[in-house]
């Protein structure tokens, strides 16, 4: 449900227009951040992001979140993690529709189907369009973000190998 009479992906176009950006011009996520907090405070900066891979047609991450393969979600291209300008049709490679098959990915996308075999009452993290698979946080990402039956976090961070001691650190700084 949007909190607002229009969803954050048409709040992106808005954005757009108002800071009349144009071709070429390269446009930060803090400043991406700044407009939506001025403007729209109630939407999470995590939403912003999520929505910003969405988004964004060369993030590999965008192929979690329900991308429109006719184009409609095609607006920005993403230069880095922070920086991004308008997608150009003309001269940026094809959009990422399509998930490459990985064994992190399989068994990422069967747990989120299936977060009941993990906890009675789990389930997979969703704001408006975007979901709780490959969710950013920071500079990272969550593989999958759920919530319990008491309405708390649960963080699900996948290793198809066997786990390493850095996993616990990769995991506490999510936990932060």
């Amino acid at each position: 449900m949007a909190l607002y009479e229009k969803s954050v992906k048409l709040l992106f176009r808005d954005m757009i227009k108002d800071l009349d950006i144009q071709k070429g011009d390269v446009i930060e996520q803090d400043k991406i951040n700044s407009w939506f907090n001025k403007k729209y405070p109630l939407i999470k900066p995590g939403t912003i992001s999520a929505h910003l891979l969405k988004l964004s047609i060369n993030a590999p991450s965008r192929i979690h979140y329900s991308v429109d393969p006719n184009g409609k979600d095609d607006l920005l291209f993403q230069i880095d993690s922070k920086k991004f300008r308008l997608y150009d049709q003309a001269s940026d490679p094809d959009p990422i529709y399509l998930r490459q098959k990985e064994d992190e990915k399989d068994l990422q996308n069967f747990l989120a189907k299936n977060l009941s075999l993990i906890e009675p009452g789990l389930t997979l993290y969703m704001e408006e369009e975007i979901s709780g698979i490959e969710f950013p946080v920071g500079n990272r990402f969550i593989d999958i973000l759920a919530i319990d039956s008491n309405n708390n976090y649960v963080v699900i961070e996948l290793k198809v190998s066997r786990g390493y001691d850095r996993v616990v650190g990769q995991i506490l700084r999510y936990m932060a």
